[in-house]
C-alpha cells in the first residue's frame, strides 16, 4: 500500500487495541490455520465487539455519506439480483447493501487487510454486505478465491455448495460463465446450510 493509504484523518475510526495477530482475531488456532487452510467450511467463535471495530452499521452509514470513505463500487441487491434503481442505504427494509472494496477506503478494514495479508502471505481484500432480516443477498454463485466470512451483527444463513470448478482460476468468474441448468440443479440439491451468528 502507498504511504497515503497509511494516513488517517482526525476523527477517522481506528482498530482499537490491536493484538499481535489479525488472524488470531478471526480464528481460534492461527498456527494450525497457517499450516493448512481449511478445505471446507469451518466456523470460529470470536469476540463480537472486537469484530465490530472493523466495520459496524454506523461505520457503513459514514462510508455512504463521507466521500473520503465511500467505496467506488457499491449498490443494492434484492432476492439475489442487483437493483440499479435503488439508492444505497444501510437501513433499507428489503434490499442488501453491497460495499465492494472498503479495505481501500475504511481505515480499520484497510489496516486489518494489511495485517492479515502479511500473516497469510496472500493479498487480502474485503467486501461488506448488510442484509435485512427475511431477505436474500446474492443468489447461487462461486468465488475464485478463498473467502472468510465475519458476522458482526445479527445472523445470516448461507447455502454452501460443492465447487462447480475445482480450484477455479481468476478467469472462472461466475458472472461471466454462469451455471448450466444441470449445475444449478446440483447446487440446489447439494447445498449445505450454515448459519452464522454475530462473532
Amino acid at each position: 500500500m502507498s504511504e497515503q493509504c497509511e494516513t488517517t484523518r482526525a476523527g477517522d475510526p481506528g482498530l482499537g487495541e490491536q493484538p499481535g495477530s489479525m488472524l488470531a482475531r478471526l480464528v481460534e488456532d492461527p498456527a494450525r490455520f497457517l499450516v493448512r487452510w481449511p478445505a471446507g467450511p469451518a466456523v470460529h467463535r470470536r469476540d463480537t465487539a472486537d469484530l465490530a471495530e472493523l466495520l459496524d452499521r454506523d461505520g457503513a452509514r459514514r462510508m455512504l455519506t463521507d466521500p473520503a470513505h465511500r467505496p467506488k463500487n457499491l449498490g443494492m441487491v434484492h432476492q439475489g439480483a442487483s437493483t440499479l434503481d435503488v439508492p444505497p442505504s444501510v437501513d433499507h427494509p428489503t434490499h442488501t447493501l453491497v460495499l465492494n472494496g472498503p479495505h481501500l477506503t475504511w481505515p480499520p478494514l484497510r489496516r486489518a487487510a494489511q495485517l492479515l495479508s502479511a500473516e497469510l502471505g496472500h493479498r487480502v481484500t474485503a467486501n461488506a454486505y448488510l442484509t435485512p432480516p427475511g431477505s436474500t443477498g446474492f443468489g447461487p454463485h462461486w468465488d475464485s478465491h478463498h473467502v472468510m466470512l465475519v458476522q458482526v451483527e445479527g445472523a445470516k444463513t448461507w447455502q454452501l455448495h460443492p465447487p462447480v470448478f475445482v480450484d477455479p482460476l481468476d478467469r472462472h468468474i461466475w458472472t461471466e460463465i454462469g451455471f448450466t441448468p444441470e449445475q444449478l440443479a446440483q447446487v440446489h440439491r447439494d447445498a449445505e446450510s450454515v448459519t452464522l451468528t454475530a462473532g
